[in-house]
Parts: C-alpha cells; structure tokens; sequence
C-alpha cells in the first residue's frame, strides 16, 4: 500500500539495520539495556568482548569476612564483559586505540622523561633508528617523485627477463591500494624460505644489535671494551612493521645514558653522532648463520638501508611527540585482512582473502615449520605473520616502564575509582572497607550481536569525540603543543 511506511528506509536513515534494531528491541524488552551500556561503558566500547560467567567474592582484608558476592547470572547481560585486548584496529578499535595510546606513552616517556624515568634523559644522546631486511628478489612497488606523483614500477631498458623468461621489469604506475605491491616479479626467482626465515630471526640479529653497539661505541672512540660499558648504558625502544612485500622492518630510538646512573647523562665523548654511527656500524656487522637440511643456508643480514638521526634536544617536545606517534602507529597496524590470529590448518591458507604473495609467504612459513629440523621455532604457530617470533613492540629494560607496568597502575586506578563510587559496606570509622575479590570465572563467550557491535561502536564513537574535543580545548587555552 502506498500509504504504508516504509521502516527499511527509515532505519538506514538512522543507521539501524534490522537485525541491530530487533536486537536492541530484545534487550530493551528485557529491561537489559542500561547493563549493557553500563559494562560496554567499562570495557571502552570494546567490539569483541569476552563474556566471562561465575562468580566474585569480596573478602575483608581485616577480618576475613565475606563482605560481598557478584554472580553473574544475576544480572541481564548474563556475564561479566572484559576487553579483549586485541592490538589489530580491524578487530577492535577501542583497544588497538589503548594498545597505540600506551606504546606512545613509554616512547615518549623515554625521551623526555616520565614513567619511571628523570626529565634529564631530554639532554642525553639520542638516536633514531630503521633497520630494514635484505632483498629476496624484485618486487612490485608503488615509486613516488617528490612531488607525490606516481612513476613506473621498475622501469628497464630492453625489457629483460629473468632466466625463467619473465619480465624482469614493469611499467605499471600502482595505486596504493594495488594488491601487486609486494608481489615478486618471478615467482620462481624469489627466495621464499629465505625471506621467511629472515623474519623469524630478525629478534635474534636485534639482540646481537644491542651488544654490538657497545662494542662499536668501543671502536669508534678508541676506548677498550670494559672502560665503555662501565661508562655508558644503551637504551632503546623499537616496534616492528610488516612491509607489503612480507619482510619486518624494525624502528627505533636509542638513548645512551650513564653506565652507573640511568638518569645521568653519559660522558661528553659519546656524542649522537658517535651513537649515530655506533647503531649504524653495529647493523652491518651482525649476523646470523643458519643452515636447514634439504632447504638450503643462509647467512642472514640487516639490509643495505640502515637509517640513523640523531634527535636534537630543541626547545619544545613537538619532535619528541612526533617520533613517538611515528612508533605508536605500527602498533596497531595490521599485515593483512584475515591474518589477525593464527593460522589453525593448511587447508585455511587457501580461504584467506589476501593477495597471491601473502597466502604464499603463510603457507611457506607452514610447511617450513613442519620440519623436525625446524621444531623450536614455531614457525606455524606464527606463520600469520610470515615467521616472524618476535612482538611488535619491546624496551629494554631501562628505557622506561613497561606495559604490564601501565596496566597495572591502570587497574589499580580503577579500584580506587569503584571502591570511592560504588562501596557499599563502610567500616565503623566511615571509611570504605579494604577487601581483596577471589573470582570463579570461565569463558562463556566472545563477542557481541548486531546490537551489542552497534551499542559498542557507539560508545567507541562516544570517547573518540571527548578525545577530540579535549584535544582541541587543550589547544585553545594552551596552545597547539599542549594536546
């Protein structure tokens, strides 16, 4: 009838589909809105929660007594949600946004001071730092000018071959989203296991790194070995991005500081230009030698392209923020669509929805971990990330704090927080009942429905525009470097 309404299009207008719509209908019937709201509030809008089912008593601290029970079952939700921690944007943004926040903290932190360190390490020596791998073979790349323009990918005279007559050149001018990019221009030219295997000891060639600079720092100032590292302590900070072509690249700021005091500054003869080629120095001597039965050997090396800056110490921190967001970002950056988690099966590496040179490089990784030879490394527990073991993000020890330190102080903040609004039993002096809470959870489930996605997204979108606005306050009364 044309008098009818048409409720489709009304809800596309308020962006509800049908299946969010009914889904909020049944949770507002059963009167578990609020709740919801409530706890996707607590978790920060996370998009896939874990929905945890048991119980939580709270004991006095004083006393022993049973001072109070949670159980989940008696609320609307039916359990209690928790974050589920995911640093990959595509999953959840809510805590990718957390994981990119805290990452910026610590890197921050450990060039201007914070967390743990003194604002002095401002004025040590400080580097930064890019390691790339080694070519495995030609690749598709998306070239710019300089003034952004796109030009050939690899543009050759003669248009020659490879010995197994494909070309060996091409004049395609990519856009950035060509799933070409990365891809080798002869498969059969490439080194596959190569390149796996280099991801898989790119932490090891880092460690080897680390003591090699001292040894450099050595070198360069004609000093001996002992003398350099009673006097100076190198610290550092670095993340791993995953290039399109499937190889780990490694970014970092290096600070050198006192061998007896972190928070003193080095001798005057380690300036950053000696660190500077110090970390540069160090990168092209180390290596590690491998050699797999029936595979081949390899002599594995950082690549050609060793970049290192020394950071001045200006009169504002705007190049410190700077350098820490550049960090931050690859935090949360994700390798591919699809390649978030482990790979449970060979026959899943067919159904993954990525380009032609991803699903090979995963399905190398895997069979390359199927060998007795190759056991320790696990390489197809990591073959999602094309061999590479090592995290995404790690500090010495030094530098500043470190995660698990942020989510700690985090939690106990939030303690405070619910003991100081939601303390219901009070000790005879007025004061809120020190207790300790003992739970008896299990997993229920993971994730949310179409409402709980859409509620969550919201309230994702909610804190994302507090951000905003604070930011822009921040800069309205302060100015634009106080945000």
């Amino acid at each position: 009838m044309s008098g009818q309404r048409d409720w489709g299009a009304e809800l596309a207008a308020a962006g509800l589909s049908w299946d969010v719509w009914s889904g909020l209908t049944l949770w507002g019937r059963a009167g578990a809105l609020p709740e919801l709201a409530e706890q996707l509030a607590a978790v920060g809008g996370c998009a896939r929660p874990v929905r945890l089912a048991g119980t939580v008593r709270s004991f006095s601290t004083a006393t022993g007594e049973l001072v109070g029970e949670y159980d989940t079952g008696s609320g609307r939700v039916g359990g209690l949600l928790v974050a589920c921690g995911s640093r990959h944007a595509s999953v959840c943004p809510s805590c990718a946004h957390r994981w990119r926040g805290d990452t910026w903290w610590l890197a921050f932190a450990g060039l201007v001071g914070g967390k743990g360190r003194a604002a002095g390490v401002r004025s040590h020596p400080r580097v930064f730092l890019t390691l790339t791998a080694p070519s495995f073979g030609a690749v598709h790349s998306r070239r710019l000018r300089s003034d952004g323009r796109a030009v050939a990918c690899r543009a050759r005279r003669g248009w020659p071959v490879c010995e197994h007559g494909e070309p060996a050149w091409c004049g395609v001018r990519h856009p950035e989203a060509d799933p070409v990019v990365g891809a080798p221009l002869c498969v059969a030219c490439y080194d596959w296991p190569g390149l796996v295997l280099w991801n898989s000891h790119a932490g090891a060639l880092w460690n080897r790194w680390s003591v090699q600079t001292g040894r450099e720092i050595g070198r360069l100032s004609d000093r001996p070995a002992a003398a350099v590292r009673a006097a100076v302590k190198v610290e550092s900070t670095r993340v791993a991005e995953m290039q399109a072509r499937g190889a780990v690249h490694l970014h970092a700021i290096v600070r050198a500081d006192s061998g007896s005091d972190p928070d003193a500054p080095p001798p005057e003869w380690v300036t950053p230009e000696l660190l500077a080629a110090a970390v540069v120095g160090a990168a092209r001597r180390v290596a590690v030698e491998i050699d797999v039965p029936g595979v081949g050997g390899w002599v594995l090396r950082f690549g050609d392209q060793v970049e290192a800056h020394p950071i001045p110490a200006g009169a504002d921190d705007a190049e410190e923020r700077r350098l820490a967001s550049y960090l931050a970002k690859y935090v949360t950056k994700d390798i591919a669509p699809g390649l978030e988690r482990p790979v449970g099966a060979p026959g899943e590496i067919g159904l993954l929805r990525v380009p032609g040179h991803v699903r090979a490089l995963v399905g190398v990784a895997w069979r390359l971990g199927g060998l007795p030879e190759l056991a320790g490394w696990k390489l197809r527990r990591r073959a999602h990330q094309y061999g590479y073991r090592g995290p995404v993000a790690t500090r010495s020890r030094g530098y500043s704090a470190t995660l698990a330190a942020l989510h700690t102080a985090r939690m106990d903040y939030r303690r405070e927080q619910a003991a100081r609004v939601g303390a219901d039993r009070l000790a005879p002096n007025g004061v809120p009942e020190q207790t300790v809470s003992i739970p008896a959870l299990r997993l229920s489930r993971t994730g949310l429905d179409a409402a709980g996605r859409w509620l969550a997204e919201q309230t994702r979108a909610d804190r994302e525009t507090a951000r905003r606005l604070g930011r822009e306050e921040a800069e309205i009364i302060e100015g634009p470097d106080a945000a």
